[in-house]
């Protein structure tokens, strides 16, 4: 029987109540009766928090960065102010992207600022193994809500699920459709970064269990959101690059990087192909998951439904007045008693693919304005972190790949990645730097 020591009993509670800050954050809880979210809860108490913390120290989240992206984000809610009003519209869903911004940002702060009271610092690795622990707990999660009906019964009894499940797809509880799979890549591009950082230095215990769970988020992640392939992708190809041999002989990280594959394989592997004959629910889940790939090895080309269906979505502008300032229209208008065009059974002009619903929502210039905030925000996260500059690189190209495919908005990691450069000051786990971070254009 292992016993635990008083301490080790409080650092355990102190992981499970930071673990449990970060995925309210990360997959915002709202449940019956609530009108408003975990984020925006957290949104809140940061607001005090720094506040208070800025009145203590006298300084604060506030930098000239954060001026100019705020700066930024206004233009893009300007934008979407001038499609509304020339076209007459009331789609709203961008309309307050400077507050929708702050809000993240204020609850990043808060998230971050509470795993430092619980664990006493934060830092890049520690966030990506509590992002780690949400993703597998909505993961395992999502997995019971399909297979047992005690889990099912809770997470309803939580919070509404129906419209999901009248679409016969998966979720935990929290994380569903498009919106989970890219939580998932976010955070499968993370532990790529990781392991390649720790691979010479660390244990192989640590990269077996990061290995794992990146093999266990891709799988069960695919089952909730093929989108969470284009984390596995970016993150594969990030760990064959930096793992590639640099001369005749293979180093001692690099054997040691085999050696954890081979192990993670020989462990996944017979699990899944066990679950995939015997198990029904594991089965069709696992076929909808990896349809291509099942569809390529039994049919010899690859044919995924989804992207058969993204094919017909391929709406272009056919005036000038849309391609320069939209329609006015993101989500679909069937509820606007103004609106006299077609109705369709989707999103307006009954297209899911990012740029093209950015286009005919305010046009290639608030498009350029979005596109303008979510580039300069990674590029701060570069300038206050640029030991992680590649990372966040590959989080920005993971957003320009996934508005192939849906439109979304990376900022919510952009957002804890910018305030943890703030709590590392704040702990003192880097040297102060008094003058303001400036972000050169």
């Amino acid at each position: 029987m292992v016993s635990y020591t008083n301490n080790q009993i409080v650092r355990i509670f102190a992981i499970v109540l930071s673990a449990i800050a970060v995925e309210l954050y990360f997959f915002p809880l709202q449940t019956y009766g609530m009108p408003i979210n975990s984020k925006t809860i957290f949104a809140a108490i940061g607001l005090v928090v720094a506040i208070v913390e800025m009145a203590k120290k006298g300084y604060g989240i506030l930098r000239s960065d954060l001026i100019l992206l705020t700066g930024l984000a206004f233009m893009v809610s300007l934008c979407s102010y001038a499609s509304l009003t020339l076209n007459a519209t009331s789609d709203t869903t961008y309309l307050t992207y400077i507050i929708s911004m702050w809000v993240w940002l204020s609850a990043a702060y808060f998230t971050l600022w509470f795993v430092k009271q619980c664990l006493g610092s934060v830092s890049i690795a520690t966030l990506t193994y509590l992002l780690l622990g949400a993703c597998l707990f909505e993961c395992i999660t999502a997995l019971g809500v399909d297979m047992n009906p005690t889990v099912y019964r809770w997470v309803n009894s939580i919070t509404d699920h129906e419209w999901v499940e009248s679409v016969k797809r998966m979720h935990g509880l929290s994380a569903e459709l498009d919106t989970a799979g890219i939580h998932f890549a976010v955070v499968l591009i993370m532990i790529s970064y990781v392991i390649c950082d720790i691979k010479d230095k660390s244990s192989g215990w640590t990269l077996a269990i990061l290995w794992l769970s990146f093999v266990v988020i891709t799988v069960i992640g695919n089952m909730i959101a093929r989108t969470t392939i284009t984390g596995t992708a970016i993150g594969l190809a990030y760990i064959l690059w930096k793992s590639r041999p640099t001369g005749a002989r293979i180093t001692p990280g690099q054997m040691n990087m085999l050696r954890v594959i081979g192990l993670t394989i020989v462990i996944a592997l017979p699990v899944i192909v066990y679950f995939y004959n015997n198990d029904s629910t594991i089965h069709a889940n696992l076929r909808f998951a990896f349809e291509g790939f099942f569809s390529l090895v039994e049919k010899g080309e690859w044919d995924v439904a989804s992207n058969n269906t993204l094919k017909g979505m391929i709406v272009w502008p056919d005036n000038l007045h849309t391609w320069i300032l939209g329609d006015g229209y993101i989500v679909n208008p069937k509820d606007d008693p103004y609106y006299v065009g077609e109705i369709t059974g989707g999103y307006y002009k009954n297209t899911d693919i990012g740029y093209l619903r950015f286009i005919f929502y305010f046009g290639i210039i608030g498009l350029l304005s979005f596109t303008t905030f979510i580039v300069m925000s990674a590029r701060a996260c570069m300038v206050r972190l640029p030991k992680y500059s590649s990372m966040v690189q590959l989080l920005l190209i993971l957003g320009f790949v996934v508005w192939l495919k849906v439109s979304t908005d990376l900022f919510f990691i952009f957002a804890l990645l910018l305030c943890v450069d703030v709590i590392q000051e704040d702990s003192g786990e880097r040297k102060l730097i008094k003058e303001d971070i400036i972000v050169k254009i």
